[in-house]
């Protein structure tokens, strides 16, 4: 019948944490799961078994179908964590967060502490709290300047009153409430497993009752962080699934987003690019993960898969600078020390990325950009441990924030 076909800019995405390996989430899906993105389809593989056998005349040798697995990608503008329309009184909620999970599964590690309504102000340099905790070294904390002004800094060491930040906040504190964070960071834990679903549209007056594809045992295998001022930070991610199956309808309705996109890269909503040399020009930035994982199998499970373990976790930089008056040119192993950007929006709606110590991976080349001569630096995450505790998001070499 005429019309009764899937239109495919009709759809939804969502990404749940699994309880375990194996053990694929149902549907409903739930709008704290649903991911405001791109996806390309995915593609989804059965492993097609051949035995070459001998046989009467010339026809296809039996074919039977093995493992299932999976690849795909998502691409999407960054979204704060806050849901609740109002200030947030508690630090996020780190369970439901579809970029979070994400990141986690790239990172290994996630993490959510920081928030107090105990802050006494202090200096951009070193903030004060009346009750502040250990447990905060390592993870970022967004601070009121006063005006509706917020700034984010990252807790090298908390102890009596006092709190040391790898960078400076913008400006004082003001006292009262510091809100916390979800941090992602790098880490050797073990890889946490995702379902995440495709939902194709519903067609009125169709038969049928399968438009969901359900993606089980997924790892990000890539995560790339872009940064263009004047932009909304992006995140893309490369996915590999242990499993997949069809189940449930397509979409019926309209659908709601339950986080709000971040804010453009402008200094009128808190985004500064930090270095050594303090508050720095940028054309760009990439962050980029790559997670090597292998497979474990095992007989009895649904797809073969025991589950996907990291080998490797590794991540890069590229930043595009404009040059001054100097072609000083940096060579491999040149220590950078700590690199910041922020984008302090208001609480729930901020972000952070912390290079503690960046690393020149590669000779520093020049080029055009615009008309302007700029220097094209890669960099790596190297081992840190300057932080006064290693708990959790501590002295880790990578790290990520919604603040």
């Amino acid at each position: 019948m005429a019309g009764n076909y899937m239109e495919s800019r009709i759809g939804r995405v969502a990404v749940v944490s699994q309880s375990a390996w194996g053990t694929a989430e149902s549907v409903p899906i739930a709008d704290t799961g649903t991911v405001e993105c791109e996806l390309t389809y995915p593609t989804t593989e059965q492993e097609a078994l051949v035995q070459e056998s001998m046989k009467g005349n010339f026809h296809a040798d039996t074919v039977v179908g093995g493992a299932k697995r999976a690849t795909f990608s998502l691409s999407m503008v960054l979204h704060g964590w806050n849901t609740s329309g109002s200030t947030p009184a508690a630090d996020p909620l780190i369970t439901v967060n579809p970029e979070m999970l994400l990141l986690k599964s790239a990172l290994g590690g996630l993490v959510a502490t920081g928030y107090s309504t105990d802050a006494t102000g202090g200096t951009a340099e070193t903030p004060t709290n009346s009750s502040l905790s250990a447990g905060w070294i390592g993870n970022a904390q967004l601070y009121d300047l006063g005006s509706s002004v917020y700034s984010a800094g990252w807790v090298q060491n908390a102890t009596g009153t006092d709190i040391t930040m790898v960078k400076s906040l913008s400006n004082d504190p003001t006292g009262s409430t510091t809100w916390g964070s979800a941090t992602a960071y790098l880490t050797k834990a073990p890889v946490s497993p995702l379902t995440i679903f495709y939902q194709g549209p519903s067609v009125a007056g169709a038969t049928g009752n399968g438009a969901t594809i359900r993606l089980f045992d997924c790892v990000v295998t890539s995560a790339t962080i872009t940064i263009n001022p004047k932009e909304q930070p992006k995140l893309s991610c490369e996915v590999s699934a242990g499993g997949w199956d069809i189940t449930g309808s397509g979409l019926t309705d309209s659908f709601t987003y339950s986080y709000t996109q971040l804010n453009p890269l402008l200094g009128v909503n808190g985004a500064r690019f930090i270095t050594a040399a303090g508050g720095t020009p940028a054309f760009s930035g990439e962050f980029t993960i790559e997670n090597s994982v292998a497979e474990i199998p095992q007989l009895s499970k649904s797809q073969g898969l025991a589950e996907f373990v990291s080998t490797n976790r590794v991540v890069t930089g590229t930043l595009l600078l404009p040059t001054d008056n100097n072609f000083s040119l940096k060579s491999p192993g040149q220590v950078l020390g700590a690199i910041q950007l922020d984008l302090a929006s208001s609480p729930g709606q901020s972000f952070s990325i912390l290079v503690p110590n960046a690393v020149v991976s590669e000779m520093e080349t020049i080029g055009d950009n615009d008309g302007v001569i700029a220097t094209n630096n890669a960099i790596v995450t190297a081992k840190y441990t300057s932080d006064a505790a290693s708990d959790e998001a501590g002295n880790k070499a990578f790290r990520v924030a919604w603040l």
